[in-house]
């Protein structure tokens, strides 16, 4: 086969997940933005949907996918609409909307009139990350104005922002909390949410009404956490497309020498999502890199299991190098699969 291929073990997959839920009292919210972090988003949601209480998606967009997918589940879209194409596409898709500042809640409450229908959606708070969300002054002054009644506000939220430190993080969740009890008074119960995995081990005190489990479910957790029940689902292979003798010259497009007796070209390149490293000594090419060794044509590789040490390797982290496989990999689900 051409193509490269992501073995992803959906057995794996169940098994974090399991984990998750078993470790909380909170709605469980799988976030599957970015392709699933690069696993596929269709079908890691259609798997995950008997284990999970809600998605998370970081645009209008993906939410739609998911559910020409068929997925049925209430769908959270991260990003604000910003025209009333993306709000008639949430309401035609029943995607709950985020609303971060008062331009957020005027362009909705506008379109929402115009179409006489209703909108539900979660409000984005600043705690510290400072990307977007209402800040709190801003927020009680718009807890004042006059209402829609063409919005109906289910959740409240926001994301810590460096869980490392536990005295900065206590603190935005007190913060939250003067965000949500302002919110409660005018909306009534909420469903209250600002864990992501990175601060699901601190204090179950902070799961509050629901958690938003992401990279954690692919089997990864940030700040060089480990857990031993979480563990990677996807295995990266590709074909062997040539094996022979050196013979002169270079390698790729390198001036290296190969050492070994023997080189093999392997059909994975920059294309696919490996990083160009200038300073290697054998840099991939846009479709294949040479590799020394003894190899056999057309024999199948694993090239990464632990995606995490490929990132170190490459100064960058592990989210980086999961979402950056485009297109031209095949993606493979095999549910009793086990990654070597």
């Amino acid at each position: 086969m051409q193509q490269p291929i992501l073995k992803i073990s959906l057995g794996q997959l169940q098994k974090n997940t399991q984990f998750f839920k078993e470790h909380t009292t909170a709605k469980l919210c799988g976030v599957v933005k970015a392709d699933a972090y690069g696993h596929g988003a269709t079908d890691i949601a259609q798997f995950l949907e008997p284990l999970v209480d809600y998605f998370a998606v970081a645009t209008v967009q993906e939410g739609v996918q998911l559910r020409l997918a068929g997925i049925k589940k209430r769908i959270l879209v991260f990003t604000p609409a910003t025209c009333k194409l993306e709000v008639l596409e949430m309401l035609q898709y029943a995607l709950i909307a985020s609303i971060t500042d008062i331009q957020d809640y005027i362009l909705l409450q506008k379109i929402l009139l115009q179409e006489n229908r209703v909108l539900i959606a979660h409000i984005k708070v600043n705690t510290g990350m400072n990307r977007y969300g209402f800040n709190l002054p801003d927020f009680q002054e718009f807890c004042k104005g006059k209402l829609s009644d063409r919005i109906q506000i289910e959740g409240i939220y926001s994301h810590f922002y460096y869980v490392q430190q536990v005295d900065r993080t206590k603190g935005q969740f007190l913060k939250f909390m003067q965000f949500a009890n302002r919110a409660e008074k005018v909306f009534g119960k909420l469903i209250k949410h600002i864990v992501a995995t990175g601060g699901f081990f601190l204090n179950k005190e902070y799961h509050l009404d629901m958690v938003r489990i992401g990279l954690g479910l692919y089997g990864y957790l940030p700040n060089e956490q480990h857990i031993v029940e979480i563990q990677p689902i996807m295995q990266l292979c590709a074909n062997v497309i040539a094996d022979k003798k050196y013979c002169n010259g270079g390698a790729g497009y390198s001036i290296y020498r190969p050492k070994s007796k023997h080189i093999a070209t392997i059909r994975l390149g920059y294309a696919d999502g490996l990083y160009y490293q200038k300073t290697a000594k054998i840099p991939p090419c846009m479709d294949c890199q040479v590799v020394e060794g003894e190899y056999k044509k057309y024999q199948v590789i694993p090239n990464f299991l632990n995606f995490e040490s490929y990132a170190k390797a490459n100064n960058t982290i592990v989210y980086d190098v999961l979402t950056s496989f485009g297109n031209r990999i095949q993606r493979d689900y095999l549910f009793d699969f086990f990654l070597d």
